[in-house]
């Protein structure tokens, strides 16, 4: 085959566009090379199929643009999102931890320890002043104090779990949204890819949302790629979350919600424990289920939304499946303390004998129609805050005889037995808030459980906003636009730009010579 007189300007041609196109990407990179999530972009060049000429040769025939692409590595994706998951997990477990301990208000130095101590040194006033009214008065006030001090924590601690329910539903509001808009995307990308279009900056949409989503909860990400009828290859997405999927390509599954449950806790107890246990009984929470009717399991969703679940519902107890102690394990905590320290208390008060020579009363007793004491319910005794003489500070019930308060100062150094469901055989049983006199119990709940775990919490979270900020600059290095390399770019195709119009114009010289130059010498 006879070479065309107008294949070089072919040649060029396509040079030009080819070149055009280039800086065009490389205009449009530059211009978003502050957009957040913006991929880089890089057009992708190969040479034109070429022609056969005399004698078995092949002539080039150009260039040709293949695609546009996006400078992406996915593996650093999957690190960063797992990195962005372990950072909101630790994130949202960090501030739980924070405000558990300005509930107690230990670091302070205003807590249940102070509260303790008040209510102990104010039995030694009296031990020392039996027969001054001020000295009981002042002891049924530190009495009245330590009560409503614990009536406030678990208040708080109720007021804290309603707050993490709130932000379980706004968090599955949000995974809800952004799954939905990810399905649609899919949608449109497919659209615009079948039909030979580009869909880049789509692509940096739904990359962002799947960011944001991999702080929410753990995600895994399903790429398959099939082929059409037409030859063409479809790129379809899947979304898991706890094993079960939320995006099926362009189809969304919400994450369904009953709202108004029992607590874990209180369920829990109903079940296994002493029915007569009230923890946690009038606070309700929104249980959260998958399409197929089984209820997300807290401890393998990890993100802001797992965090977030044991914070409202772990009690810590192994043997049902929930170790992590979230407010539940120190609202149970406190009050198992209180039942057994209100419990040993009115023990020793009724054995003793008021002024009146009558049996003592309970010491504490039940605030409402609650069927146990706990930390929630319980108060001093009523006849007493309203009449001293009921105190029962003696044996006797002379004056002068302090006998049964020395019993009740010295529960100050005694070892504070914790009866813990001991007639529960199996599940639900232990609750270890190790052992020691009562300020050694709370030292040990405050400082060795809940200090350790705060620790933990704050700890991994400073390393976890290290990690995903070193894997989120790995990927940058890989998709964000660098200035200089583009300006380099932009210099080079400029060059190989102007040599295709020189090449337009050699060859256009060239045919004007054939055409209007030939066959004209001497005329």
């Amino acid at each position: 085959m006879a070479r065309s007189t107008f294949s070089g300007l072919n040649a060029a041609t396509s040079g030009l566009f080819a070149a055009q196109r280039v800086l065009d990407t490389i205009g449009h990179n530059i211009a978003n090379q502050n957009t957040p999530g913006y991929t880089r972009q890089r057009a992708n060049q190969s040479a034109a199929s070429a022609t056969s000429i005399e004698n078995g040769n092949y002539l080039g025939m150009g260039v040709k643009m293949s695609s546009i692409s996006q400078i992406r590595d996915e593996l650093l994706d999957i690190k960063y999102r797992n990195e962005n998951t372990k950072k909101g997990y630790w994130s949202q477990s960090n501030v739980s931890f924070s405000q558990i301990e300005n509930i107690f208000g230990e670091p302070k130095g205003n807590g249940i320890t102070k509260a303790l101590n008040e209510f102990f040194t104010s039995i030694d006033s009296v031990l020392k002043n039996p027969d001054d009214p001020t000295a009981k008065q002042t002891f049924i006030e530190t009495g009245l104090t330590f009560t409503r001090f614990v009536n406030n924590v678990i208040g708080k601690f109720e007021t804290l779990i309603s707050d993490a329910d709130h932000d379980v539903n706004s968090l599955v509001t949000d995974i809800n949204s952004k799954t939905k808009q990810i399905a649609e995307l899919n949608k449109s990308i497919l659209e615009a890819e079948t039909q030979g279009g580009s869909a880049n900056d789509l692509r940096d949409k739904r990359n962002m949302l799947i960011d944001e989503l991999s702080e929410m909860a753990d995600i895994r990400v399903n790429k398959s790629i099939t082929t059409n009828n037409s030859g063409q290859k479809i790129e379809k997405y899947q979304i898991e979350i706890g094993d079960h999927v939320v995006v099926d390509h362009d189809k969304s599954v919400e994450i369904k919600r009953v709202e108004r449950q029992d607590h874990p806790l209180y369920a829990a107890s109903q079940k296994y424990n002493n029915p007569a246990s009230d923890d946690l009984k009038n606070v309700k929470v929104t249980n959260l289920y998958f399409a197929d009717g089984q209820q997300l399991n807290m401890n393998n969703i990890g993100g802001k939304l797992g965090a977030t679940l044991q914070q409202r519902d772990s009690y810590g107890d192994p043997a049902m499946g929930n170790d992590v102690r979230g407010i539940p394990y120190y609202v149970r905590a406190v009050n198992e303390f209180v039942k057994s320290f209100a419990t040993k208390a009115n023990d020793i008060h009724q054995k003793g004998t008021d002024k009146n020579g009558d049996k003592g009363l309970p010491l504490f007793t039940i605030s409402g129609n609650s069927k146990q004491i706990d930390a929630r319910n319980v108060t001093i005794n009523p006849d007493i805050v309203n009449s001293v003489s009921k105190l029962a500070i003696g044996i006797s019930g002379n004056q002068s005889d302090n006998k049964n308060f020395q019993e009740l100062y010295s529960m100050r150094n005694k070892e504070l037995r914790l009866e813990i469901n001991q007639n529960v055989q199996g599940q639900f049983k232990t609750l270890d808030l190790g052992k020691g006199n009562p300020e050694d119990v709370i030292k040990s709940l405050i400082t060795s459980v809940l200090g350790v775990d705060a620790k933990e919490a704050k700890d991994n979270y400073k390393n976890q906003v290290t990690l995903s900020l070193e894997a989120d600059m790995s990927r940058m290095e890989v998709s964000s636009v660098s200035e200089n390399e583009e300006l380099t770019n932009m210099v080079k195709f400029q060059h190989a730009y102007n040599a295709s119009a020189r090449m337009i114009t050699t060859v256009d010289e060239m045919i004007d010579v054939l055409i209007n130059r030939m066959g004209r010498v001497g005329l």
